[in-house]
């Protein structure tokens, strides 16, 4: 039975099936806007975790040029990351990849006093 089948809802002809490659994309993108979220206050605690392991798998012209301890929010800075990096968790790997395969970009509305004093000015993506 193909999947065109089973995915419609039951009221037209299929089975309601939920398409868990979608699914699963959707929630790394849900992931990738918490980790994104410019307020410090609704900051999940996690994020800083996230960044921690994402410098450490920064590739190392990098960690040497700006050190990983200045590495912030990837979508912020130009950082080559290893995507298959031995201490990079799949669950940050799923999330690199949602954000690869959609083009997540740094792009807000409104750019607040606290987010231009938060971004650092060296290592970015206007250098």
């Amino acid at each position: 039975i193909s999947m065109a089948i089973l995915q419609p809802p039951a009221d037209e002809g299929g089975h309601n099936l939920l398409d868990l490659k979608a699914q699963n994309e959707a929630i790394e993108l849900m992931k990738l806007r918490t980790y994104t979220e410019p307020d410090p206050l609704w900051h999940a605690p996690w994020t800083r975790l996230a960044d921690h392991t994402l410098a450490l798998a920064a590739k190392a012209e990098v960690r040497r040029w700006i050190g990983h301890r200045q590495c912030h929010n990837f979508l912020l800075q130009d950082l080559d990351i290893y995507k298959n990096s031995k201490t990079l968790p799949k669950s940050l790997q799923c999330m690199l990849q949602a954000a690869k395969l959609h083009e997540a970009k740094f792009a807000p509305t409104e750019i607040t006093l606290h987010m231009k004093l938060a971004m650092p000015f060296w290592y970015h993506l206007a250098r």
